[in-house]
């Protein structure tokens, strides 16, 4: 049959050649030789391991002895336990009765060569105890690493013989039973008694038998006699009772309702305080008033040369925009030093301190000395292209307004900057002259700001009590039933606003509100000027005290006026710098009115300056003040406001620097009203005045 089939299969094969063509043979005879050679690799590859068994059977003998006992090998880790766990049992076939199974366990190991890598990522490397190294390999299972059993902490050792009893041993539990002992030799809870510790040496106590030092003589004390002390004693007892109130609603002070609510009806910015709105209008103006000069268009084409002439002029208007604050207190200031012409803007004496003042003029300069700077002077002070109904009241051809101001910073840095070549753009010129120039040396009080002494000092609960007397009327009478605040007006502001009508008197109708000539006028009648406060210092608390107006020619009398909240403003400015005294102070000081501490003061100045001694009387009167611990005046301008005040240009003061602004007030308003009073009575009146008194004689003034 193998023949037969033998044949039937060449048969077919040659049938097959027959009907295949060359290209197929060829590849059927390949497809053989890749059989044929495969099946030769085999037979090298079984080769191979007959010999590795052969060489590993030389180096182990497996053969195991006639008595060898079966040996058991727990395979798994600490998460295993009990029957989960896999065991390889290893039995000698003489003794194992066992059936053989295809699936029984085994478990094989081989020695590992040092540095082979056959079997480097198949089998872990185990180290055994004679120092080699093996690889295990476990069919069918998955081999896991070798777990490390720690040992158990060994018992506490026992410290008293009861104690042996309370632990169990790692051992079996028939050790636990046989360590405890029984409880007729040690019995639960016995303690030996301690032997006591020796006696002292000497008794400390009153014993009976102190001649003796046994045990039983240190604890026996003498009996004493038992003796009663009765004393009467008078116990006074107090018995204190609280009673305790609901508080009272009070309601707080706001500036809304203070003496200072009608600056919210009566000033442009409709606030308090002059804010961004206002210094924004103020520069939109002024802007538009440049702008609409004829002569300033050649101006910019020629500053920008070749440039983008609308682009430099909007950083021009971006630059003054920011710095604008700057500029009009610089303005303001210097208008008002001059006390030729107007206070509210620049004639060329004022124009010429702030050249010299801020460095615009050098005579290093080709385009920049005093003489270009006088020449742009007349170039500015040109009102051509301005409305007639804009031009306002002043109609001093030889000053500046607030826009031919701003047109004259443009061609001053244009003339020192650009020209110079040191700042190519205009914009950037102007912003270093305004920062640089007006900023770091123009004077201390072109700089200050009028809200800070607002927000810092004025608007306050004890200033505006002072301003309308409330401090003289009982403070009980400051709130209703409700406890809403009253704001009750007494004398003090009765007579403040008796003094601002006869200002207006003193101006015969020709304005609504008080003028700066009328307010010196007012303060020359209180005798200001003998205490060292000028005319220029009155100028200048004037226009601090204003609030803004953004069209100042417009409505030029709002803008050089005062209403009556900046002249209280104003009294408060001249209070702050004045520094005087109050009545109670200065009979403290040994003074008897305020034309004696003027007179007195006037002598110590006067001998001081000569060199000589003062007066006996004022010595006397120094020495009696020093003695009553009054201080003296501190020096010229040592006192000033802690917000927005003015720089060393403040009169003698008297008050200690730690009062506050309604303290220097009071003493103001003494000082003020009883020299206002002398001065409309005439010589020989009294210097003894009142409220009423001095009421009556400004109402006669004005008839």
């Amino acid at each position: 049959a193998a023949a037969a089939a033998a044949a039937a299969a060449a048969a077919a094969d040659a049938a097959a050649r027959e009907s295949l063509t060359a290209f197929e043979i060829a590849v059927v005879v390949e497809a053989a030789k890749v059989v044929e050679a495969a099946a030769v690799a085999e037979e090298s590859a079984e080769a191979r391991r007959s010999k590795l068994r052969a060489r590993m059977a030389e180096k182990f003998d497996y053969t195991a002895p006639d008595n060898a006992l079966p040996f058991k090998v727990m395979l798994g880790t600490d998460a295993h336990s009990g029957e989960s766990r896999d065991c390889v049992t290893f039995e000698h076939a003489k003794i194992s009765d066992a059936a053989p199974s295809n699936n029984s366990s085994k478990l094989t190991v081989f020695e590992h060569v040092p540095g082979s890598r056959v079997y480097h990522n198949m089998f872990p490397i185990y180290s055994l105890p004679n120092g080699r190294s093996c690889h295990y390999y476990y069919p069918g299972r998955a081999l896991v690493e070798v777990v490390a059993v720690a040992l158990e902490d060994p018992p506490v050792r026992p410290a008293t013989c009861a104690s042996l009893g309370h632990f169990e041993f790692t051992n079996p539990a028939i050790h636990t039973q046989l360590s405890k002992p029984s409880l007729d030799k040690f019995p639960l809870g016995h303690r030996p008694v301690p032997e006591l510790c020796s006696l002292p040496l000497r008794h400390t106590l009153d014993v009976k038998s102190a001649e003796m030092r046994s045990r039983d003589t240190f604890g026996d004390l003498k009996e004493r006699p038992f003796e009663v002390d009765v004393r009467e004693e008078k116990i006074l007892r107090v018995t204190k009772e609280e009673l305790t109130q609901p508080g009272l609603f009070r309601e707080p002070w706001m500036l809304h309702r203070s003496g200072f609510k009608s600056r919210m009806t009566e000033c442009e910015s409709r606030d308090f305080y002059d804010g961004a709105a206002i210094y924004r209008s103020m520069c939109d103006l002024d802007w538009r008033r440049v702008s609409s000069k004829p002569r300033i268009g050649n101006f910019f084409a020629a500053s920008l040369h070749g440039n983008d002439v609308e682009e430099g002029i909007a950083e021009c208007r971006a630059v003054l925009e920011k710095h604008y604050k700057t500029v009009l207190q610089c303005h303001r200031y210097y208008s008002q030093t001059s006390l030729k012409g107007s206070s509210f803007a620049l004639n060329f004496n004022a124009l010429s301190e702030i050249n010299t003042t801020c460095k615009f003029a050098d005579e290093h300069s080709m385009f920049a000395k005093q003489g270009h700077l006088d020449s742009l002077f007349i170039a500015c002070n040109v009102s051509d292209g301005i409305a007639s109904t804009e031009v306002g009241h002043n109609a001093d051809a030889n000053s500046f307004d607030r826009f031919e101001f701003v047109e004259y910073l443009l061609r001053v840095a244009d003339a020192k900057y650009v020209k110079e070549g040191t700042e190519p753009l205009l914009a950037d010129a102007l912003e270093r002259l305004i920062k640089d120039n007006i900023g770091n040396n123009a004077h201390a009080n072109a700089r200050v700001d009028p809200n800070a002494f607002r927000r810092d000092n004025m608007y306050c609960e004890a200033v505006d009590n002072v301003l309308r007397g409330a401090d003289k009327v009982p403070a009980s009478q400051w709130f209703d039933a409700e406890g809403k605040r009253t704001y009750p007006h007494a004398s003090t502001s009765k007579v403040l606003r008796a003094v601002y009508d006869w200002g207006l008197a003193l101006q015969r109708g020709q304005y609504k509100h008080v003028m700066m000539d009328t307010w010196r006028q007012i303060l020359t009648a209180g005798q200001l000027h003998k205490h060292g406060f000028s005319m220029r210092l009155a100028s200048m608390v004037f226009v601090l005290s204003q609030m803004y107006v953004a069209d100042e020619m417009k409505h030029w009398q709002r803008h050089q006026s005062l209403r009556y909240v900046d002249f209280l403003e104003c009294i408060c400015r001249v209070a702050d710098m004045m520094n005087l005294p109050t009545k109670e102070h200065l009979l403290e000081e040994g003074y008897v009115s305020y034309q004696d501490f003027t007179e007195r003061r006037k002598a110590e100045a006067e001998a001081a300056a000569s060199g000589k001694e003062a007066p006996a009387e004022s010595r006397e009167s120094a020495a009696g003040r020093r003695g009553a611990g009054g201080g003296a005046a501190g020096p010229r301008g040592s006192v000033g406001p802690k917000g927005g005040g003015m720089a060393k240009e403040a009169p003698e003061t008297s008050t200690p620097p730690e009062m506050g602004l309604h303290y220097k007030l009071r003493g103001f308003l003494d000082f003020f009203f009883c020299s206002l009073h002398g001065e409309l009575a005439g010589e020989g009146a009294s210097t003894v005045y009142s409220d009423t008194s001095l009421i009556s004689l400004m109402r006669k003034t004005k008839a």
